[in-house]
């Protein structure tokens, strides 16, 4: 499984941990914003941007999982800032996944 594949699949497993109902309302409504939850198409910014909107803080804790999850799944050795953004964490632990992938 490539990294993008891994980085959708962590973040609908932390949307799953919401609960089924909630994780399928906010799908309907990141598809209405314009957030495409295909591998291929899926962009973690927009992503979040989108679900800051709808979950404000709570997106923060979403993409923690996110950044966490997708480490773990990887089996990467990532430090992760506690302090750091959110959307950060993802994106260092994306950028390690990709180099480790080549």
């Amino acid at each position: 499984m490539n990294p993008r594949e891994v980085l959708l699949k962590c973040t609908q497993d932390a949307l799953l941990a919401l609960g089924e109902p909630t994780m399928q309302s906010l799908v309907w409504h990141l598809n209405n914003a314009g957030v495409q939850m295909v591998p291929e198409n899926f962009d973690i910014r927009r992503f979040y941007a989108a679900l800051k909107d709808m979950m404000g803080g709570g997106a923060d804790i979403i993409m923690d999982i996110v950044a966490h999850t997708m480490a773990f799944e990887l089996q990467l050795d990532v430090t992760l800032d506690p302090r750091a953004p959110a959307l950060e964490k993802v994106l260092k632990v994306l950028e390690v996944a990709q180099k480790v992938a080549r």
